[in-house]
């Protein structure tokens, strides 16, 4: 009796988890015996078997979630609810989910990364205040391109700034107005804005130099040429005894002045010098100058054919560098010296697309 009751036991203990489990097996055929008595009670069994489900389970199969169900109304849910476990399906640990962590526990973790956060936001925004140096490399950059209305713009906001505390810097941004202004066809605003002289710490820098130099391309532009000349010399002694670099653009000048004066030999020897000295120090800028310059000494002698040749190393330079005022000014002078030679097809093309560049 007692092996019977312990096969009881053992065999309600197994119904009662295939119960739990939703995979309870059912004996083969109905519940009712042949003779129309209850198969559970007719065998005598301890557990009541649980009651037939089938029709009930077929109606709810299609359509249902083979997992667990969520709670019906979201918003008096406990937290996490809308959020999967990475448990398995059977309710088992996932050896790969990392363990649950307190209210408390998990701001103690987030504390470090939300002061970095902070700091961060902070960082970011506080934008650095902008250097001397990168505001005129901008200022020379839109010089470059042609945009001397922003670059104008962007100088005058700066020379305020270091009018006062920097001293060097102020005639810095000084000197790119002054160029700018030279550009723009102001020549006496640039010589009023040169009128003083800098400091004696500042004597023998290329502020000095450029001083100089810009006296003498304002006084050239409006043909004082003896001006010009004195001034352009003095530029050319102080770059060849205190600035070297600068050589080239007071050479530059220098072939500029010569041809005005119709003297085109010496304007020549001055851009060829130039040029040697620019590739010597891969000065980019300054040797699509002197291409063009060169140009312009063959045109003015109605070398039409000569002149067609240096521009157009000019226009290939210049548009490698994306420097718009000086590809703009060559496309000019090509269609001219096309038009000198008879060819208005390439002239018309050529003015064409000066007018598009500028």
């Amino acid at each position: 009796m007692q092996d019977v009751w312990r096969s009881d036991k053992r065999y309600c203990r197994r119904q009662e988890i295939r119960e739990n489990r939703g995979t309870r097996r059912r004996p083969a055929g109905s519940h009712l015996l042949a003779s129309g008595k209850n198969r559970d009670k007719a065998e005598g069994r301890r557990c009541q078997a649980t009651p037939h489900r089938c029709q009930e389970f077929w109606q709810n199969l299609f359509g249902r979630n083979l997992r667990r169900t969520g709670n019906k109304n979201l918003d008096d849910a406990p937290p996490r609810t809308r959020l999967a476990p990475r448990g398995e399906h059977h309710g088992r640990r996932d050896y790969h989910q990392r363990p649950t962590l307190s209210a408390g526990a998990e701001w103690k973790l987030k504390r470090p990364h939300l002061f970095l956060l902070a700091i961060l936001v902070i960082a970011w925004g506080c934008h650095p205040k902008q250097s001397p140096e990168s505001e005129s490399a901008a200022i020379l950059e839109k010089i470059r391109h042609g945009d001397f209305e922003t670059a104008l713009v962007d100088v005058n906001k700066a020379l305020p700034k270091y009018a006062n505390s920097d001293i060097s810097w102020a005639w810095r941004f000084r000197i790119q107005k002054a160029y700018i202004l030279i550009y723009r066809g102001s020549y006496g605003e640039a010589l009023l804005l040169l009128g003083e002289e800098p400091t004696p710490a500042l004597a023998h820098s290329p502020v000095a130099v450029r001083r100089r130099l810009i006296q003498g391309i304002a006084c050239d532009s409006t043909q004082q040429f003896d001006e010009a000349d004195r001034d352009l010399a003095a530029a050319a002694d102080m770059a060849r005894d205190f600035q070297p670099d600068l050589t080239a653009e007071v050479a530059q000048a220098r072939g500029t002045l010569e041809m005005h004066r119709r003297r085109y030999l010496e304007a020549a020897a001055a851009f060829q010098s130039v040029l040697a000295f620019t590739r010597e120090r891969n000065q980019q800028y300054q040797e699509t100058n002197a291409l063009g310059s060169l140009g312009n000494v063959a045109m003015m002698q109605e070398h039409y054919d000569e002149a067609v040749d240096w521009f157009k190393a000019a226009l290939q330079k210049s548009q490698t560098l994306n420097a718009l005022a000086s590809t703009a000014l060559t496309l000019g002078n090509l269609g001219w010296s096309y038009s000198a030679l008879g060819d208005f097809e390439n002239a018309e093309a050529m003015f064409k697309e000066a007018e598009r560049t500028s």
